[in-house]
């Protein structure tokens, strides 16, 4: 490797190599089997400097697991840093050669450069197929092959990475449209479609706009054939994709991109394909890693119930093969993590995405709206449609960004860095999370607030330097708009177009919550939030989904861990496992186990957002903002059926061994309603809708659950007190809501809201089916679905009118009873 970077750096020697015939080979245009398509493994193994990028750690040769980390899981954690750290010493060579290597044939002429920039991208282009979730492994270049040209390109972008960003400027953002080295045709944009690409590409550079159609027809089936290269004759080899007769110099409509440019978006590229699949790959050992480990400690925390018995052998077997496999799979993790998180790599890496950051944060601000300092108004959510040149970047531009991020954070390797300062991560975070015009996915801004997430420094504050640590704090633009952002998230991840929709949300609502949580810890963000509830609309439409959510999980949670009782009390009895087959009792020892990890992942979800219900009624403020009309009577519902649940005749069936297996702690969940009971009741529309729950509501179950609260020393003296204040005050609203209705009498039918049946206190009419009902009620409705409950037609609350005749009517009736 030394001997041919010496041997390049002279320039006759570096011309005669890119002239060779396997330089840059041409693909065919029908490829035989005398003369096959090159495709990516090819391409690595019979290229002229492919081979010199093979060389990896990964666990593809089992060789240098068995060599480094024999061991397995056993190993120590010196063993393993002593084993990494020797590994890294080889890359370090490799890599520093190789960058030495690409850099003189770079600079020794304009040729040798166009030939390094299309061998580059022809090593791209021959390696597509690693965007799909599941490819062909032998018709692609090896993982080692990908990271080792990604790490060479990153050295490559490191002198126009500077900590001031001086440089980010010269990267034009129209480089895929005047540059035809890569083909990004099949890449989902950020937010355009096909042909709203196709049809700024057509204004900016007929040319390429041609190519684009055709790419098109022939993914839709319409051509069977590619065309020749322009300028080639018919019949004759198609130039490889990246070759100079694809390259820019037939797009005469737009200027050549520099060099910078050429660097910056093929490193993007193959860091996509190289370095960002491998983290992918890493990130499903994991998860193989954990579920095994599960497995084994399982078998062997059984062990006193299973040896002894005729079925020991066998499951002493299955012990031995899951221990086998964790060693197995601890060699392939510790193989991907000694080259990935080679502490230079990651250094340039991180550089190479801040930068990144801030050119898309340049490229998307067009009108310079954005204004970072402090007490200014940087006007977020940006205005929407997303500039073209922005808006056509393939999704991996942000997608790649956040999982570098997240990589780094959940391995807590940037506790050890040398990090620069993060102010610009945050503002790109901050920004394109509120903004949804310029991200459409909504899976994409849900990395995003995984990536802050990951950024909150832990209780203790271990292992993060000072800057990291005041990350959030210093920072105006995520003061001002990181709070409000994440509000408008949590409601709208309601709807992601997925069929996992429904469940995904969330997961993606636990992070959005914890995070929340470490905020409303700081006081800006906690006057940044007040600030943004005072929007009422987008407010109720945040508490709502709240509700939504405590209402569906814990209901799950405590029915299903009554199964979940009968099941354990089942499976060590006698009687039933005599009156059961092995395949009946193995069937429902699966079941069990799926209920078992439903019920962990759901109980864990409540608890997190019913603890963000009660740290934010903490506020005397937001408190009054709960108990808007439209929400009290639902959220006092909530509560009433809960403390059923909890305190009733039925909490016994709540008693499942080791609850804490599934994240259930019934004093702590019953001193959390009950400290919800006391926020909400500060004031006096709460008690008064508390008695209006036909449901669930009753004194005497207050008064049990003030005793269990009492018994068990769950909450102390003072907040019982007050939690039995409430109760007293319920007791004496449903006393008075008891002589109105005697009062009353007869309602007329014209009075009362056809969808809850109670009396309208604002009768408003509905425009498109004519219906008139409460505006509490059906402004409830609308906060979820956003039509007219009886015709299903679109419908808002601006589109209500009121009716007020009725209403005329309604305030007589009540004052003519009350005159008797």
């Amino acid at each position: 490797m030394r001997a041919l970077a010496l041997l390049v750096s002279n320039k006759q020697a570096a011309s005669a190599m890119i002239a060779m015939p396997n330089w840059n080979p041409l693909t065919p245009a029908a490829p035989t089997a005398e003369a096959p398509a090159w495709n990516g493994r090819i391409f690595e193994l019979y290229s002229v400097l492919g081979p010199f990028l093979r060389p990896s750690s990964f666990p593809d040769d089992p060789t240098v697991g068995q060599q480094y980390f024999s061991a397995g899981s056993q190993m120590s954690r010196q063993q393993l840093s002593s084993s990494i750290e020797s590994l890294q010493v080889i890359f370090h060579t490799l890599h520093n050669t190789l960058h030495v290597l690409f850099k003189d044939i770079l600079k020794a002429s304009k040729d040798h450069r166009e030939a390094v920039l299309s061998w580059i991208a022809s090593a791209l282009e021959k390696n597509s197929a690693r965007t799909k979730m599941n490819y062909d492994k032998t018709a692609v270049s090896s993982d080692g092959f990908m990271v080792n040209l990604s790490t060479v390109l990153l050295k490559l972008c490191e002198p126009f990475l500077d900590p001031a960003f001086a440089k980010v400027d010269s990267i034009d953002s129209g480089y895929f449209v005047a540059s035809s080295r890569m083909d990004l045709s099949k890449d989902t944009k950020l937010a355009a479609t096909s042909d709203e690409t196709a049809s700024w590409i057509d204004v900016r550079n007929p040319s390429r706009a041609q190519n684009w159609r055709v790419q098109q027809q022939m993914q839709s089936g319409g051509l069977n054939a590619a065309p020749a290269a322009a300028g080639a004759a018919p019949g004759s080899p198609a130039a490889a994709p990246g070759s100079p007769a694809r390259a820019s110099a037939s797009d005469t409509s737009v200027p050549a991109p520099n060099f910078i440019t050429e660097c910056f978006f093929l490193t993007m590229r193959c860091m996509h394909l190289g370095y960002i699949k491998t983290l992918g790959r890493l990130e499903k050992l994991g998860k193989s890693y954990h579920d095994t480990n599960n497995a084994k400690k399982e078998l062997e925390d059984s062990k006193s119930q299973w040896m002894g018995t005729p079925a020991a052998a066998e499951t002493q077997a299955q012990l031995d093969q899951l221990t086998k496999q964790l060693d197995d799979v601890s060699r392939s993790r510790f193989c991907i993590e000694a080259q990935l998180f080679d502490r230079p790599v990651l250094d340039v890496a991180l550089r190479y995405y801040l930068t990144s950051a801030v050119w898309m944060l340049r490229a998307a601000d067009v009108d310079k709206r954005l204004t970072f300092a402090e007490n200014n108004d940087s006007g977020l959510p940006l205005p929407g449609p997303a500039p073209m040149h922005f808006a056509t970047l393939p999704e991996h531009c942000v997608e790649d960004l956040a999982e570098f991020f997240l990589a780094i954070t959940r391995y807590r390797i940037i506790d050890t860095m040398d990090v620069p300062p993060l102010d610009k991560l945050l503002d790109f975070l901050v920004v394109f999370l509120a903004s949804s015009d310029y991200v459409k996915n909504p899976y994409h801004r849900a990395k995003f607030v995984d990536v802050m997430a990951g950024l909150v420094p832990s209780e203790d504050g271990r292992g993060l330097s000072s800057k990291l640590a005041t990350m959030y704090e210093s920072n105006p633009l995520a003061r001002r708009h990181l709070f409000p952002s994440l509000m408008q998230f949590y409601v709208d991840i309601e709807f992601t177009g997925s069929h996992t929709q429904f469940y995904d949300k969330f997961n993606i609502r636990y992070t959005v919550s914890t995070l929340m949580k470490y905020l409303w810890g700081l006081p800006a963000f906690r006057a940044s939030m007040l600030a943004a509830s005072s929007n009422k609309d987008k407010f109720l439409r945040f508490v709502n989904m709240i509700l939504n959510d405590s209402i569906y999980l814990l209901d799950e949670v405590l029915s299903k861990l009554d199964e979940i009782r009968k099941t354990q009390i089942d499976l060590v009895d006698p009687a039933w496992i005599a009156d059961n087959t092995p395949e009946q009792r193995r069937e429902r020892e699966t079941t069990h186990h799926r209920i078992e990890g439903m019920v962990g992942s759901f109980m864990r979800l409540a608890n997190s957002t019913l603890d963000m219900l009660r740290y934010l009624s903490e506020d005397k403020f937001l408190v009054t903002q709960f108990t808007q009309p439209e929400l009290v009577d639902r959220l006092a519902a909530m509560l009433d059926y809960f403390l059923v649940k909890l305190a009733g005749p039925a909490c016994r069936n709540l008693k499942v061994k080791n609850p804490e297996k599934y994240h259930f702690n019934p004093r702590e969940l019953l001193g959390t309603i009950c400290d919800l009971y006391v926020n909400f009741g500060q004031t006096p529309v709460f008690p008064e809708a508390i008695a209006r729950d036909g449901r669930s509501y009753s004194h005497e179950l207050f008064e049990r659950a003030g005793y269990i609260m009492g018994r068990e020393g769950i909450r102390p003296p003072d907040v019982q007190q007050r939690f039995m204040e409430v109760a007293e005050g319920a007791r004496t609203a449903s006393t008075q809501q008891q002589d109105v209705e005697m009062e009353l009498g007869d309602i007329p039918e014209e009075f009362l809201d056809p969808i809850l049946d109670t009396l309208m206190e604002d009768p408003v009419i509905l425009p498109s089916s004519g219906q008139t009902v409460d505006r509490a009620i059906i402004t409830r409705h609308l906060l979820s679905d956003p039509t007219d409950p009886f015709n299903r037609s679109p419908l808002t609350v601006e589109m209500l009118k009121p009716n007020e005749e009725l209403k005329k009517k309604i305030n007589d009736f009540i004052q003519s009873k009350k005159a008797k």
